[in-house]
């Protein structure tokens, strides 16, 4: 949802732990702030909101307070503030919401870096998905997408991706895979880390690259670019969009004003991080030329008269919809939206439930982040923030998908081939799809 990306950036642009211009990244990292006091209530600030505003409660309630009570020694005992944090997100983690958590102060993310490469789960393996930034250094060292990692800084890959794993507050498996890959590299701001990876063909080789990108640069929060599009081929368009924010929308209507007749379209969702569910009902509409109910909103109204007797909690639905044409240049024939494990928030609430739904479209890809919602952000008391889902989405006809993800009708991923080759194979699939759909001869 828009707010949660908004709140946590609201959030983070005050760093109420401060850190001064001249302390050093091992102060940063050493240092021990935080009373006993401040470590117990934020702990105890975490299992509350979790307790009575958490809106999947039912789903962590035999084991939330067993696992609050777990954590009291392990926040206690954390040898300095920053190993604190790690705690306390530990704590959080068992959530397992993708719009919850517990993200720590600023002063972190200052002193905390990786090289400016995105790293993913491939094939089952770890594999730089992109560089970030065209540096010497990378073109020096012959860094390029399709190169597995073997190694960081002397240990197996594997550790790092458990360790990160741990971490990382997500609604899915697919989910926190892409959380926990993208940060296996991260370490102290400007230091060097020695990677060993391997060539697609199987040659080895050692790098050694500097963490120069800032720590939090998670690929939902800063998309490249907000969409992209290409010239038709053979009647069939393509669109990018890698937010659901307002320029999306006035640039899809452009484009559909500007494409004339088009035969089939592709639109591409899979490293859109969400936005507003109002956006994607937009590009819903400028979608079909009938009516599609929208998604349905439940939340439980908490009420301490109904606990006092023993009254169960009354849950409050409300509906999306329904989502009507748009006026103006429309595109209503065949269809593919391509998914990914990036496709997150309010792209499957407020688009991929509903799209689902209009004829002649398919879904190619990989299974969704499987998390949307509003999120309740509060503050902490040693500088960081928590959030808790305090919202469920539901499909149109009630059925849950958060959890879950929405699957493809058509499985397609890319391969390490592909990234080093420069190739876009699950693209290619979704125009062999449309071209068959169009051009078959019965």
């Amino acid at each position: 949802m828009k707010t949660f990306l908004a709140g946590i950036l609201l959030f983070l642009s005050v760093d109420l732990a401060g850190v001064q211009q001249s302390s050093t990244v091992h102060h940063v990292l050493e240092r021990s702030t935080f009373t006993a006091e401040q470590r117990l209530l934020d702990l105890a600030k975490v299992w509350s909101e979790g307790r009575f505003s958490f809106a999947y409660y039912n789903t962590i309630a035999a084991d939330w307070d067993s696992l609050f009570q777990h954590f009291i020694p392990r926040v206690l005992a954390a040898e300095n503030d920053y190993a604190y944090y790690l705690e306390l997100m530990r704590f959080g983690a068992h959530l397992r919401d993708g719009h919850s958590g517990v993200f720590w102060p600023r002063s972190f993310n200052e002193v905390l870096g990786y090289p400016p490469l995105e790293i993913r789960k491939i094939e089952g393996r770890a594999v730089i998905f992109r560089c970030l930034h065209d540096t010497d250094e990378l073109s020096r060292h012959g860094v390029r997408p399709g190169l597995e990692i073997l190694q960081v800084d002397g240990k197996p890959v594997a550790e790092q991706i458990a360790y990160w794993r741990e971490l990382m507050c997500a609604s899915t498996e697919q989910a926190r895979d892409r959380l926990a890959y993208f940060r296996i590299l991260t370490g102290p701001r400007n230091s060097v880390v020695q990677l060993v990876v391997k060539e697609p063909g199987g040659h080895t080789r050692t790098l050694h690259l500097k963490r120069s990108e800032k720590y939090f640069g998670d690929t939902n929060l800063t998309p490249p670019q907000p969409f992209s599009t290409r010239e038709a081929q053979k009647g069939i368009g393509y669109f990018r969009a890698n937010v659901m924010r307002a320029p999306v929308n006035d640039a899809f209507a452009e484009y559909l004003e500007k494409a004339g007749d088009l035969r089939g379209l592709v639109i591409d969702l899979r490293y859109n991080g969400g936005g507003s569910d109002l956006i994607s009902f937009d590009l819903i509409s400028r979608l079909i030329d009938q009516p599609l109910p929208g998604p349905v909103y439940e939340v439980t109204a908490y009420r301490a008269d109904r606990r006092a007797i023993k009254y169960k909690q009354e849950d409050i639905r409300t509906s999306g919809g329904p989502i009507t044409p748009a006026t103006g240049s429309r595109f209503t024939g065949w269809l593919v939206v391509l998914i990914g494990e990036q496709t997150h928030s309010a792209t499957e609430g407020g688009f991929l439930s509903v799209i689902k739904n209009r004829p002649m479209t398919i879904l190619v890809g990989e299974p969704t982040a499987g998390s949307t919602g509003q999120p309740l952000v509060f503050r902490l008391s040693t500088g960081g923030i928590g959030a808790v889902c305090s919202r469920r989405s539901l499909a149109p006809n009630g059925s849950p998908f958060v959890g879950e993800g929405f699957q493809p009708d058509v499985p397609a991923s890319l391969t390490q081939q592909d990234l080093y080759d420069g190739q876009d194979s699950v693209l290619e699939k979704a125009f062999e799809i449309l071209e068959k759909q169009l051009f078959s001869v019965e």
